[in-house]
């Protein structure tokens, strides 16, 4: 199958534009601000842009949540938050069904309980 070149531009044309190229020293990839000049350095600013878009959980403890049931996937629980791990990866949760520990993925903020005393402004 051949391959359609819409832009017709003629192969000398092309070599002169990469030569000058060449010789002005432009390298890289993209517009001039985000120009990138090799594929390590484009991965590590695709990371950094995922690190910033990746959620960040907030619950604190005495935040009631909604699971799944691990026994029954089809059904949901509400569970308050006990403890929180360090690394902020897992919750555990006292249940109707006992107590659970769950990935912070999982869970979602249904109630916070606003605590007076944390209220600084009084």
């Amino acid at each position: 199958m051949r391959r359609s070149n819409k832009l017709k531009v003629p192969p000398a044309v092309r070599a002169a534009a990469r030569q000058t190229a060449k010789a002005q020293g432009v390298t890289g990839l993209g517009k001039p601000k985000l120009r990138v000049t090799d594929g390590v350095a484009a991965s590590q600013m695709r990371q950094q842009f995922r690190d910033q878009k990746r959620p960040k959980w907030l619950f604190r403890e005495g935040d009631m949540v909604r699971v799944k049931n691990p026994q029954n996937i089809l059904e949901s629980l509400l569970g308050m938050v006990i403890s929180i791990d360090q690394a902020y990866e897992t919750l555990t949760l006292t249940t109707p069904a006992g107590m659970l520990t769950v990935h912070c993925k999982t869970a979602k903020l249904v109630d916070r309980l606003d605590d007076p005393c944390d209220n600084a402004s009084e």
